[in-house]
């Protein structure tokens, strides 16, 4: 069963970087030009994670991805801590390593399918400093016959310093898609949509509330 909202991750994996063989010059060349501009920043945190993403073991759908990180300079806005931006585009990096680790990205390239997000709401409760040491959690918490619902979460040490909820769709030329085949070829034993959270619930009443507005 996939976790509710709010709950405790589901048996965590994390990963370690490694360079592998003969990339020093590839990797000293991207974090000196991070150092230049955001743009560059995460461009270098792209290039060295995804590869990474491609040959790690799949990820089960159930399971949470963590993601250790750290505040760079290039992060900061000048109130001086991580800028909102920032946690945006980081989360859309977990979401990458998220579809690559669980196989999704292959199968969707292989269709020939679109993985728009559709809707998000965050709450930013703490702040993070240059130089913090933080983890990135994104999991699978809900899915329906058109939609599926991805939870992030920013945890520095104990604490929970920002935490999100984002509803996406597969789409292709033909529309969106039933979420749940595409979850079924990648289990040996096709999953069941979980009950909806109640973060899930106040997401779509909102969205119904701005239609009617």
């Amino acid at each position: 069963m996939v976790g509710v909202v709010g709950s405790s991750p589901i048996a965590p994996t994390k990963f370690i970087a490694k360079t592998p063989p003969g990339a020093g010059f590839f990797v000293f060349f991207l974090r000196r030009a991070a150092g230049l501009c955001p743009w560059c920043a995460m461009l270098f945190r792209r290039l060295t994670r995804l590869p990474r993403a491609v040959v790690q073991p799949a990820l089960p759908l159930e399971q949470t991805l963590i993601l250790p990180m750290r505040v760079w300079p290039t992060d900061l806005n000048f109130g001086g801590h991580m800028d909102n931006v920032r946690y945006m585009a980081l989360m859309d990096l977990a979401r990458s390593l998220w579809f690559t680790r669980t196989r999704l990205a292959k199968l969707t390239l292989a269709r020939k399918l679109a993985t728009p997000v559709a809707a998000a709401q965050v709450r930013y409760r703490r702040e993070l400093f240059f130089a913090d040491r933080f983890t990135l959690h994104t999991r699978l918490v809900y899915w329906d016959a058109k939609w599926f619902f991805l939870e992030q979460w920013f945890m520095r040490g104990e604490v929970m310093t920002t935490r999100a909820l984002f509803k996406c769709a597969f789409v292709g030329r033909d529309g969106t898609l039933n979420p749940q085949p595409l979850f079924d070829l990648l289990c040996s034993q096709p999953p069941a949509p979980p009950v909806m959270p109640l973060a899930v619930d106040a997401l779509l009443a909102s969205e119904a509330m701005q239609r009617r507005g």
